[in-house]
């Protein structure tokens, strides 16, 4: 007895009628890949793959394809399933978040601090020629000193 009167026995007796003509197997005919959501670094690409056949059927593949590595947002991906020794290929550029852009705000203008008049007596930093003027007025007033001190004690002997 071959195995199609054996499946026409059983299904008989399950109420159930066997197709006279042998079933075909369905071909793979391609697959499609979409991203689900946008993708963060670091994160899980989140993928769907389908796969489709010459009979019309489609089903999801996502867990027995094979997806090429990828480093970020931008790089294309390349997507493999394969099926009684039909092997499909699809490839999709990765899309990711838009990164969230906050303006830095532009630094306060302050007014600019007030300038007051140097006074005539006091030398300013940075100042250099009233520096040097008063270190030599300090100097001559410092010889006139001890000349002073000088002739003092001459008068005093």
């Amino acid at each position: 007895m071959d195995r199609r009167a054996q499946a026409s026995g059983v299904a008989s007796v399950a109420g159930v009628d066997v197709p006279a003509d042998q079933l075909t197997l369905s071909k793979l005919t391609g697959i499609t890949v979409q991203q689900n959501a946008p993708y963060t670094d670091g994160g899980k690409l989140d993928l769907t793959v389908t796969a489709t056949y010459d009979s019309g059927y489609s089903r999801d593949v996502t867990t027995l394809a094979t997806v090429s590595d990828f480093e970020a947002a931008g790089d294309t991906v390349t997507v493999t399933y394969q099926e009684n020794g039909v092997t499909c290929t699809a490839t999709l550029t990765v899309q990711g978040e838009q990164p969230q852009v906050t303006p830095t705000p532009a630094p306060e203008v302050t007014d600019k601090p007030q300038v007051t008049q140097k006074p005539e007596n006091v030398p300013q930093t940075g100042d250099d020629a009233t520096v040097t003027l008063y270190v030599v007025t300090l100097a001559a007033s410092l010889a006139l000193l001890g000349g002073a001190v000088v002739v003092h004690r001459r008068r005093q002997r």
